[in-house]
């Protein structure tokens, strides 16, 4: 059955579109038994006493705040969700983010169903053929987005909530705006026009990525739907097209808005990444994404960002010619195979907000950018694999070769999935493999080192933090972080030394002013150590941690005034007695 847009979905197709969906969510399952990493995680969850407390409180400050750079309330309530049902358990927060992957692979194959059917591209006089072929590629597609390692960072990193939420209501306002262009009788599109709105709404708080989408539609509008033929001379129909896309243009700008408030000072200043770099590094982006979506392997969480960037070298020139040659071959191919450039164009669009143009972070790419944009290939390559199926069917050994090599294709990439899954099983091993991979990444030393000071291993912690200061001597982090493994393996003349490499590199730093503090009290210097832990308070007065430490060093100091004084003051700011806690501080 069909509408005037498109084919009826029928229970057949949604069947196969579940069991694809149910073979996604078993492929992912090995990641459920991940525990969290030391990146972003502690921000998101472990360290985000709000999630702990679902009230209007919490609703009105995830609405009102933005946290690591970024406003996603609906994200963070999911978080929160998730801390009511099993607290700090990290299965509960890995299983949501499978589900919501594969709810998405439903809804892929159910999407790509629609949009391949409506351009009939395998066979214009009968609608038969079309149906087999769109279910086909539907059906592939909807594989190649379940089962791609591409995209086991979005699935597999807890803090990744975000992209498999946003890509859930954006697939949801694509399929809603569908059935609004479809929709008979007319009276009937208004709810289905509001839900598409409602659904990017939901969208964009749960990722401001999701501000492409206005622009998808209207490249849907162009076609396959042909609502939008011409952009001279425009009939009143073609008008309400893009008139009615305001609305959702509105909600884009004021993503864009909010996402700038929250990212403020994180964006990279052009004195420091001048526009023209950026460019060169947006463009060798999509190339490089193309590469990592025909050839999955050495997927890394960090993509160092390039020191130094010059055109005319090979890895460059290469990019900039190959995103030319795309671009031309595209448009070339236009009057006979228009869905060539609508899925190029579709690609660059839904990457362009994290592309690199507006820099922040120090990323050149990232693996999780290409969860929905890895949709334009992938349509793209179902098609070519339906046609050459179709064309060999009746060569029976070359069709039965074609079918094995893509069983062995899908194979292949589960095996990839789940090996990439293991990656992300807990630091170390994340930032093992990223050691493997770029050497040169001081982070990756630093983010591993603190992992084993966190298992207590500190003569490795040690060991790390140090090839994490000799790839950078000025970061004051890798020296304060080494003095506290330092100052727990008792060597305090070491962590003495390097707190103090890192209130040099960084007089602001309250941690490191602590730590000092806290290691000249192991060293019975209580003079020395009040100092440091007055300058932490001094940098940081709402520390109800250092007031802490400034009481018990008074107490050891046999100020016993002052020492009360601090105690109380700690108590307050942490709103908790500390009743008989003065054996001890707070520190390393």
């Amino acid at each position: 059955m069909h509408t005037e847009n498109g084919p009826h979905i029928d229970k057949n197709v949604r069947t196969w579109a579940f069991l694809i969906a149910l073979l996604t969510l078993l492929v992912y399952l090995p990641s459920t038994q991940n525990g969290f990493v030391n990146w972003d995680d502690a921000t998101y969850v472990l360290g985000n006493g709000r999630i702990r407390t679902f009230d209007i409180g919490f609703l009105r400050w995830v609405f009102t705040s933005h946290i690591a750079n970024n406003w996603h309330p609906l994200t963070i309530i999911s978080y929160a969700i998730d801390y009511q049902l099993l607290g700090l358990n990290p299965f509960i927060y890995h299983f949501t983010n499978v589900v919501f992957h594969a709810l998405n692979t439903f809804l892929v194959a159910i999407l790509s169903f629609k949009l391949v059917s409506r351009a009939g591209i395998y066979n214009n006089d009968d609608p038969t053929s079309i149906r087999d072929g769109a279910l086909k590629a539907s059906l592939i597609t909807s594989l190649l987005f379940g089962l791609h390692p591409l995209h086991v960072e979005s699935v597999a990193w807890v803090s990744e909530r975000k992209d498999v939420l946003y890509a859930f209501f954006y697939l949801l306002s694509v399929l809603s705006y569908l059935k609004y262009i479809s929709a008979v009788p007319k009276k009937a599109i208004y709810p289905y026009y509001t839900a598409a709105l409602s659904f990017f709404l939901l969208s964009l708080m749960s990722k401001p990525m999701a501000v492409s989408l206005p622009l998808i539609l209207l490249l849907l509008d162009y076609y396959p739907f042909g609502r939008l033929n011409r952009f001279g001379g425009l009939k009143w129909t073609e008008a309400k097209v893009i008139l009615e896309k305001i609305p959702f243009f509105i909600l884009s700008a004021l993503a864009g808005m909010l996402t700038i408030w929250a990212q403020g000072k994180a964006v990279a200043p052009l004195a420091q990444m001048p526009f023209l770099m950026r460019i060169f590094i947006a463009i060798r982006a999509y190339i490089f994404y193309v590469y990592k979506t025909i050839l999955p392997v050495n997927l890394a969480p960090l993509y160092p960002y390039p020191t130094l960037v010059v055109f005319f070298t090979h890895e460059y020139m290469a990019a900039s010619i190959l995103f030319l040659l795309i671009t031309v071959l595209s448009i070339l191919a236009f009057r006979k195979y228009r869905f060539f450039l609508v899925l190029w164009l579709y690609y660059i669009f839904t990457l362009l907000p994290a592309i690199g143009l507006v820099q922040v972070g120090d990323q050149a790419a990232a693996d999780r950018y290409t969860y929905l944009a890895g949709l334009g290939p992938f349509i793209l390559v179902s098609g070519v694999i339906v046609s050459a199926l179709k064309k060999t069917r009746e060569r029976k050994v070359i069709y039965a070769l074609l079918n094995s090599v893509v069983i062995l294709m899908f194979l292949t990439m589960s095996l990839l999935t789940v090996r990439q899954e293991n990656i992300w099983k807990d630091s170390v091993s994340l930032w093992s493999h990223e050691i493997a991979l770029y050497p040169a990444t001081y982070r990756a030393y630093e983010l591993r080192g603190l992992a084993y000071q966190g298992s207590n291993d500190n003569k490795s912690a040690v060991k790390d933090f140090d090839a994490a200061i000799a790839l950078a001597p000025k970061d004051a982090p890798s020296y304060s972080n080494r003095g506290i493994s330092y100052g727990i393996l008792g060597d305090y003349a070491a962590a003495i030394r390097d707190f103090d490499s890192a209130i040099g590199l960084n007089s602001k730093s309250e941690e490191a002013y602590n730590n000092r503090g806290y290691t000249y009290l192991k060293m019975r210097e209580y003079d020395k150590a009040i100092e440091d832990f007055r300058k932490a308070l001094e940098l940081d007065p709402g520390n109800a941690g250092v007031c802490y430490n400034l009481g018990f060093a008074y107490s050891k100091a046999g100020d016993a005034g002052r020492s009360e004084f601090y105690f109380k003051k700690a108590s307050r700011l942490s709103g908790k007695p500390l009743m008989n806690h003065r054996n001890d501080v707070s520190a390393f």
